[in-house]
């Protein structure tokens, strides 16, 4: 082989070792951008979730960005009863099934799944840190598995205990738990639960009890600044729309229909009476039903004080939940039988919430469960749209009759992310579909077909 030759071979050599080093190099870079996207997706999904606020129009909530946020809530009130584990299966559970926020309770007296007590012999300016330390670790686990936390300082009962009528050491405890949290941007405040619960459920509230309340609610506002959403859980048929809709810390407004198949056979308002109340009140405010009846509880139980009656069916969580949001709620709460403690106190309606044991099982077994379908955690696709009002030309919207409906059985798992699934009828989508518009409030009249 002549010396043209061999350059020629030598340069071939060079050519594809050249090629070689290219494709090394390319592999190498993409290698990185694979490590890179991946490090990116970490760091996105364990970045704040923006804050909340309501609406241009004062309908809605939307994120920070302007984004429309359809409040999906869980009743999560005693969720400190949770060891780190069970925590992380609810958690996890809550986000797939399509949930957004779930509703703490903090507490007064009482204890977490560690035995520790919120306070120091029940003394508010005395926080006992190992509980707050394990419910600052829950905030920040809601935060990674994207849920906002409607944070509840205390139930109505506990202020008038812990405080009396000391609307200065009420202030100092909302400033406090305010600060704490205060640079959670996930975070929103029900500044208590079942407000009426202090003057024993006795209506209308005392003015001393009313300026205690809100005596809270100043001390989150100044601890906060007004970056985090507030409002304040009412008790059975009730919104916070009555005693505290003019506050300016209020947001929006929540209320509770309470733990009834059928409200007005009880004598009391349905959850779109009370909706349609509060969306026709000014200033203009948002308005959700913060706790309707719990799936699988016994119907009326708090009124006829037994166990023996009907519980509530998937068909019943349905109902509620399309009601409201065809009334022009900004969202909806669900909720499962077993998800509080009840005082022991009760007697034999106690028996409806088992021990704290069995309803850990409970929960653990249900959420394992498949999940359905079509459920409740859609609804924020369905209805996460600013231009969605209640329209005077929808009078009715059918209603699927469905298991459970005004009978004792079959009996729903608690907690089961079966159950709670919307009614996949064209008819209702096709209704829906009408609600994009116009004028002013109905209130919605549900019949079943």
């Amino acid at each position: 082989m002549d010396d043209q030759s061999h350059r020629a071979v030598a340069l071939n050599l060079r050519s594809i070792q050249g090629m070689k080093r290219f494709f090394q190099s390319v592999l190498r870079l993409s290698a990185l951008g694979v490590c890179l996207s991946v490090l990116a997706t970490a760091l996105a999904g364990a970045a704040p979730l923006p804050r909340l606020k309501v609406s241009d129009n004062k309908r809605f909530l939307v994120t920070e960005t302007g984004q429309p946020f359809f409040w999906l809530g869980d009743t999560a009130w005693w969720i400190r009863h949770l060891p780190p584990l069970p925590l992380e299966h609810y958690l996890s559970t809550r986000t797939k099934q399509g949930f957004n926020v779930i509703q703490v309770h903090c507490g007064f007296s009482v204890t977490n799944h560690a035995g520790a007590a919120a306070f120091v012999n029940n003394e508010p300016e005395s926080p006992n840190e190992p509980f707050w330390r394990d419910l600052d670790h829950l905030v920040a686990r809601a935060r990674e598995h994207r849920l906002y936390v409607a944070l509840v300082p205390m139930w109505g009962d506990e202020y008038g205990r812990a405080f009396g009528t000391n609307a200065t050491r009420a202030f100092a405890f909302g400033r406090w738990i305010g600060r704490r949290y205060a640079a959670e941007p996930h975070v929103v405040w029900i500044v208590s639960g079942e407000y009426d619960a202090i003057n024993g459920y006795k209506l209308p509230i005392q003015p001393a009890q009313k300026q205690l309340l809100i005596a809270v609610a100043q001390g989150l506002r100044d601890a906060h600044g007004g970056r985090q959403l507030m409002t304040i859980h009412p008790g059975v048929a009730r919104s916070s729309a009555v005693d505290f809709h003019e506050e300016p810390w209020l947001a929006f407004n929540m209320l509770q229909s309470g733990h009834l198949i059928d409200s007005t056979a009880n004598g009391l308002p349905e959850n779109h009476t009370l909706i349609a109340n509060a969306y026709l009140r000014k200033p203009i405010k948002p308005v959700l039903d913060g706790e309707p009846i719990h799936e699988d509880t016994p119907n009326a139980v708090w009124l006829v004080k037994h166990i023996n009656g009907p519980r509530a069916g998937p068909d019943v969580v349905r109902r509620k939940a399309y009601w409201a949001v065809f009334s022009g709620a900004c969202g909806h709460t669900y909720g499962p039988s077993a998800a509080q403690p009840q005082p022991k106190d009760r007697g034999e309606i106690n028996a409806f919430v088992p021990d704290l044991a069995l309803r850990r099982a409970a929960l653990k077994r249900a959420t394992s469960s498949p999940t359905g379908e079509v459920r409740l955690g859609s609804m924020p696709e369905q209805l996460q749209d600013n231009s969605l009002e209640p329209s005077p030309k929808i009078n009715s919207v059918p209603v699927p009759a469905g298991e459970g409906k005004h009978n004792p059985g079959p009996r729903c798992s608690p907690l089961s992310p079966i159950s709670p699934r919307l009614a996949s009828s064209s008819m209702i989508t096709a209704q829906f579909m009408k609600l994009r518009r116009k004028s002013g409030p109905a209130v919605v009249v549900a019949t079943t077909a």
